[in-house]
């Protein structure tokens, strides 16, 4: 698994790009900001005017392993032209659907990695910015460096952005330092005083996600877990510079279960047991986690999914999201 090009589309089942696509964190507005100032401060390239009035870099972006597009699009506005691409033609595909907004000038294209730079090796002045966002653990860092290297401008930044598995509140979380390195972000209506229970919760999302599923994660967890922190920037970089970025939110018990449903790893469990699952000699451990969650809250009617489905959508639960990007160049 761990080569440039990627040999299999793990994002490629059934529904699994559109819940991608919908459940998956938004990238803070301060991350974007911080690279784009990044930028800003030492691009010497010409600002235009584009035709919705806004002004960017008269150049490009290249977001590799895009996905979907959802960093691909937050980089839209501020290059002439951003382009993603991806293995996945099932996530390419979706990335092309959300047709609005900034994605007018995002364009996306389902190629592997190969294919990507023999094309850009023929714009390489076009290209000022190329991101990696959240896919360096799925790859091999030291061949990804050399090709870098090799098709681009020397001083190109390259972002490597990405975030953690998401946490719930817990008290852990509040005695640590975490919070003291980190721009942090507080969205929707998280609640002003700490829900003890979320310490129950927090400790069974994490034997679901990483404990239970955790043998179906074809990546190097620990990797991502460590920010990206532990790849060898500096061999190949002479520039490198990292931030973390943290958003507060309150999610539903619905939406964390279909960010869970859409990753890789959950919906490998689901391929391999999809046939034990019914007569129960496999135990959905994420339908586990959200019975526990329901049962606490004192939900006890599960007549019909659609029930099911309006309890989850009601149960308010607070998150805690870390992002990070790492800016390097020659």
């Amino acid at each position: 698994m761990n080569e440039i090009k990627v040999k299999a589309d793990y994002y490629g089942f059934k529904n699994q790009s559109t819940l991608f696509n919908t459940f998956r964190p938004d990238y803070p507005s301060k991350l974007i900001e911080y690279i784009i100032d990044y930028q800003d401060n030492r691009s010497k390239d010409q600002k235009i005017l584009k035709p919705d009035g806004g002004v960017c870099f008269n150049s490009c972006a290249l977001d590799l392993a895009c996905g979907t597009g959802l960093f691909t699009r937050k980089l839209a506005p501020f290059f002439r032209q951003t382009f993603g691409t991806d293995l996945s033609e099932k996530q390419i595909r979706v990335a092309m659907e959300n047709d609005e907004g900034s994605s007018k000038y995002a364009k996306f294209d389902a190629c592997d990695f190969e294919g990507t730079f023999n094309h850009f090796s023929t714009l390489p002045k076009e290209v000022s910015m190329i991101s990696v966002a959240c896919a360096m653990h799925w790859l091999d860092f030291d061949r990804l460096a050399v090709k870098i290297i090799d098709h681009f401008r020397r001083g190109t930044p390259v972002v490597v952005a990405g975030y953690l598995p998401v946490q719930i509140m817990n008290q852990s979380i509040l005695e640590s330092d975490l919070f003291y390195d980190a721009d942090l972000e507080i969205a929707g209506n998280v609640k002003e005083f700490y829900d003890k229970k979320f310490d129950y919760y927090n400790a069974v999302y994490n034997k679901v996600s990483l404990q239970t599923l955790r043998k179906y994660m074809n990546y190097d967890l620990d990797i991502l877990m460590n920010s990206y922190q532990t790849l060898p920037f500096d061999k190949y970089f002479s520039h490198h510079e990292f931030k973390r970025f943290i958003i507060l939110e309150e999610k539903t018990l619905l939406e964390l279960v279909q960010f869970i449903r859409s990753t890789s790893f959950y919906q490998l469990f689901l391929n391999e047991n999809r046939d034990l699952i019914p007569g129960g000699s496999v135990v959905d451990p994420l339908e586990e986690f959200a019975d526990t969650v329901l049962k606490v809250e004192g939900f006890t009617d599960t007549s019909s999914d659609d029930v099911r489905a309006d309890q989850m959508q009601s149960v308010k639960i607070d998150t805690m999201w870390t992002f990070f990007a790492h800016i390097v160049h020659n």
